[in-house]
């Protein structure tokens, strides 16, 4: 039975792979945590709250550190507190939508959720309806002058070092987090996971709006209010998160993956001296799930049972993989994810779904029709 490599982990230096927490084993939370929320400012003894000046040693004990208010003296400040780079960051991506829509998701499945660009901008430049609910996601990359320009947007581009000296290399990629909340109900983002990257920590500035985080790690957990303003770095590998909207008009937010030290040296395109090209600056993906990193032939064995990756795989009737079944070296039988047509360097594996027409196929002649099959 031939096995090829054709998966492109999210995670590594190409993207991100998310460890979705199912509410058991070690990753559902235990009845003795404690449980801390970080609300207002008046809890300036928590451990994890800082300044500018002092998140390195905060993030360094901790794995997370907390700023609020960090952005607000750069950033110039609108009638109704929200920080006008919000306006900024969406207009620097205007002529990149092609790079735009390679990474666009939806990470809530509400009905009026933007689709694009365009319509996000659009529904930004208003006020929310009462009722409305939308949360998405995209990564500006893949461009020089896209990341630049989101960039020079913010009213903090970089964090600042107490030794200006040390190696430090933020990814030319920007993450992008937009939505709204037009209810008394908590709009939920992804399910808590971890993230499988190798940067150091992903720092988060809010530009609009109130986006609430949940991490939780080693039997403590943070609720975080982020309000504009306010910068959130966090150790997303170790630090078990998930986020929500509460009732909110715009809620926008971005983030950077930060490489420290020697993982800076080693990450960091300046080291060679050469610059490089757009191409060097992706692909990162904000994806759930596994795709092709070279062309694939309809009937190859994607996987074996026993080392899929764990990633969870999204289901569609027209889907270009489907579960069969093969024989292994000792004559075993073993479920197996076959390619059903051609895929594409660079596409997403997705799993056909099982129609009626299909039962009925299996049924009446028994030509494996349906998605399970068995492989020679």
């Amino acid at each position: 039975m031939a096995e090829v490599e054709t998966l492109r982990k999210g995670g590594e230096r190409t993207g991100r792979k998310r460890r979705l927490d199912d509410g058991g084993g070690e990753a559902g939370a235990s009845g003795g945590e404690a449980e801390r929320a970080v609300r207002g400012r008046g809890l300036d003894e928590l451990p994890i709250r800082t300044t500018l000046a002092n998140w390195e040693r905060v993030f360094a004990e901790h794995g997370v550190a907390f700023l609020p208010g960090a952005a607000v003296e750069a950033g110039i400040l609108s009638a109704d507190g929200e920080i006008q780079a919000a306006g900024r960051v969406l207009e620097a991506c205007v002529g990149y939508e092609d790079k735009i829509g390679e990474t666009w998701t939806m990470e809530s499945t509400t009905k009026g959720t933007p689709k694009d660009l365009a319509e996000l901008r659009a529904a930004a430049s208003r006020n929310g309806d009462d009722g409305e609910q939308w949360y998405a996601s995209y990564v500006a990359q893949g461009a020089r002058a896209l990341v630049a320009g989101v960039d020079a947007a913010l009213p903090l581009a970089v964090l600042p070092l107490a030794d200006p000296d040390r190696p430090m290399y933020v990814s030319p990629c920007v993450w992008v987090f937009a939505g709204r909340n037009i209810n008394d109900e908590p709009l939920q983002g992804r399910r808590e996971h971890t993230d499988s990257v190798n940067c150091n920590a992903t720092w988060h500035i809010q530009l609009a709006g109130i986006k609430v985080w949940r991490i939780r790690r080693d039997g403590v957990v943070y609720t975080i209010p982020c309000s504009a303003g306010d910068v959130l770095v966090v150790d997303t590998v170790s630090w078990w998160h998930c986020t929500h909207l509460p009732r909110t008009q715009l809620s926008l937010s971005v983030a950077h993956d930060v490489f420290l030290d020697d993982n800076a040296v080693e990450h960091s395109p300046g080291s060679s001296g050469d610059e490089g090209s757009d191409d060097e600056l992706g692909p990162v993906t904000n994806k759930d799930g596994l795709y092709a990193a070279d062309d694939v032939e309809e009937g190859t064995v994607l996987f074996t049972e026993g080392d899929m990756p764990e990633a969870e795989l999204p289901h569609a009737p027209d889907g270009n993989c489907g579960v069969a079944w093969a024989e292994d070296d000792d004559g075993e039988a073993v479920g197996v994810l076959v390619a059903l047509r051609d895929i594409q360097r660079g596409e997403w594996f997705v799993v056909r779904e099982e129609t009626d027409d299909d039962d009925d196929d299996d049924d009446d002649d028994g030509d494996g029709s349906g998605v399970e099959e068995d492989v020679e």
